[in-house]
């Protein structure tokens, strides 16, 4: 299974086609502007910083529960070789380069009627290999609260951000963040422009296809898949007993 960098600029620009059809609440100028910005011919690759979703109401479950204003901000790098072979080995396998950041926002009034910021992040990472043993479980692909924009910020409260657990989660390219994020933070009740995109066949074949590059040939190894770069030990170490 090889990356097809055509199928990829197709489906972007299908993408952003849906986004703009749709009204999705989001900042996408980045996105329109790497549908021609890929390295070389057998590389796509590309650094996102300015994705901004709004959110006008309050999430469910949310702590203050007063939040009902909220800017998430994706950010996305990553390279990778079209002609690795996802089947047997990792196609981020490039000097590490992956980096998965959600970034959360949100602003409710105090009791001086001040408005008052409130901070959250997640990352999705990848372990780079070949430096120290890790001190805590680090699976090879992991979703992990907190991280290097909260520590930037200096967050002060009572809250506590720790930088475990690891959670295993398989990569996400554009797509599949993006999807993340709708389907994690948008209710379908409130929000009618999920219900379209779920019931677009274009927009579910761009899903399916980024599936099946970037997640078939992690979850195959739970199936006795041979992978160069994927084994139950790297993906979910907590859950192997040495």
């Amino acid at each position: 299974m090889m990356w097809d960098i055509n199928q990829f600029r197709e489906d972007l620009s299908e993408f952003n086609r849906l986004l703009t059809k749709y009204d999705i609440p989001v900042d996408t100028s980045s996105l329109f502007s790497m549908e021609g910005a890929f390295s070389s011919k057998n590389i796509i690759s590309y650094n996102i910083k300015d994705i901004e979703f709004n959110i006008d109401q309050r999430i469910s479950g949310t702590i203050p529960v007063g939040i009902e204003c909220y800017k998430i901000t994706l950010e996305l790098v990553f390279e990778v070789n079209e002609e690795i072979d996802c089947k047997i080995d990792d196609p981020f396998n490039c000097d590490g380069n992956y980096s998965l950041q959600i970034f959360i926002k949100g602003q409710m009034f105090d009791s001086e009627e001040e408005i008052k910021d409130y901070f959250n992040c997640w990352h999705l990472d990848r372990h780079i290999e070949g430096g120290n043993d890790s001190k805590v479980s680090h699976p090879f692909y992991h979703f992990q609260n907190g991280g290097n924009e909260l520590e930037t910020l200096g967050i002060e409260g009572n809250s506590i951000f720790t930088g475990a657990p690891r959670i295993p989660h398989p990569p996400m390219d554009i797509f599949l963040a993006f999807h993340f994020i709708i389907m994690n933070f948008y209710n379908k009740s409130s929000f009618d422009f999920v219900e379209k995109l779920l019931k677009d066949d274009e927009y579910i074949l761009i899903i399916e296809r980024a599936q099946e590059r970037m997640w078939k040939p992690y979850y195959s190894t739970y199936n006795g898949g041979s992978h160069n770069s994927y084994s139950i030990e790297k993906l979910t170490p907590l859950y192997t007993v040495y």
